[in-house]
């Protein structure tokens, strides 16, 4: 399915193995490692991030992003290399339940997993909403950058005969409208990439 969608282009936010875990207590994820001087080194965090915000039950310090030798065949980094998948999880439920704010052990019943999936569902559509608002700035900048230099290039052109007299050309540009979106979302990606610095 994977393969399929990737070969025709389509985008895949994330792929999520679930397993259950025998030694630590909680949900948390296993994810891939990149550099630190690489972007996606905070960005691939953001999902497990927001889901600790959600979810009570899992823990955001219990996350392990690394390329370990034994793990080259867990199906999260066989996905993560083959089809260059940045959030490419394995989530793991331990056997033994989790321990709330107030350090009391709980164990899972159907009923709790069932809300971890939900608070995940509810992450993804914040995760969604966080990168759909980053691309429309990222195009909102691209395109005052090229009404600038239309700009320029239309003032330094008029320029030539129309503002001899003052001594000096004035090529400054008018500032090019941008649009915004009406529709604002409670944080940025920046603020949460900042967040999690602060965490690490």
């Amino acid at each position: 399915m994977i393969a399929e969608l990737a070969k025709n282009n389509k985008r895949v936010l994330a792929y999520f193995d679930m397993h259950a875990h025998s030694r630590k207590k909680g949900i948390f994820m296993y994810g891939p490692h990149y550099p630190l001087h690489n972007d996606k080194y905070y960005k691939m965090r953001v999902i497990p991030k927001i889901l600790s915000e959600h979810a009570e039950a899992f823990r955001y310090y219990s996350c392990k992003f690394r390329n370990e030798k034994s793990k080259r065949k867990a199906a999260r980094l066989v996905i993560w290399k083959e089809f260059n998948i940045m959030n490419s999880f394995t989530i793991e439920a331990s056997f033994y339940g989790w321990v709330k704010d107030d350090r009391t052990s709980h164990s899972f019943n159907t009923s709790h997993l069932n809300t971890v999936g939900e608070q995940l569902g509810i992450t993804l559509h914040e995760y969604i909403s966080l990168i759909t608002e980053e691309e429309r700035e990222k195009e909102d900048r691209r395109e005052q950058r090229k009404r600038a230099r239309l700009a320029a290039k239309q003032a330094k052109k008029n320029s030539n005969g129309s503002q001899q007299a003052s001594g000096r050309l004035n090529l400054t540009a008018p500032k090019p409208k941008i649009s915004v979106s009406k529709t604002k979302i409670k944080r940025t990606m920046k603020e949460i990439i900042e967040s999690i610095k602060d965490d690490t």
